[in-house]
């Protein structure tokens, strides 16, 4: 949305460095979209992770959890994120549907070293 763009770029700065590295791996020529329902969030709530999720899955989403410390301090930048209900991710599926308009790709990112290790990605 307008408003959207228009709070990112107040975000990003259009004037920033170009990339160290574009090309066949890297593409540079428009900003990504994200969905993330990382916090905090100025996107509107179609952007959020958890909005792309379809059908029945056997993960449940884990809110983002801010103790004390973190609130005394003001750390409110929160993390949720996906676990397999039963503590091993070959129980179940997670699907997310995905619209992919000006190129045909995607990047699948998580927020720790290796958080898709184990992820077999199928495309439909």
């Amino acid at each position: 949305t307008i408003e959207y763009e228009k709070k990112l770029s107040e975000l990003q700065p259009v004037n920033y460095p170009p990339p160290k590295k574009c090309g066949p791996l890297y593409h540079c020529e428009q900003r990504p979209i994200c969905h993330t329902d990382f916090k905090p969030h100025y996107g509107p709530d179609h952007m959020l992770l958890s909005s792309i999720v379809v059908g029945s899955t056997n993960w449940s989403y884990d809110p983002a959890y801010y103790s004390e410390w973190s609130m005394k301090y003001g750390y409110l930048d929160g993390k949720p994120d996906y676990t397999a209900k039963s503590g091993d991710s070959s129980q179940g599926e997670l699907h997310l549907q995905i619209f992919i308009n000006n190129t045909d790709f995607i990047w699948l990112c998580g927020h720790q070293k290796d958080s898709h290790k184990h992820s077999i990605v199928y495309v439909d």
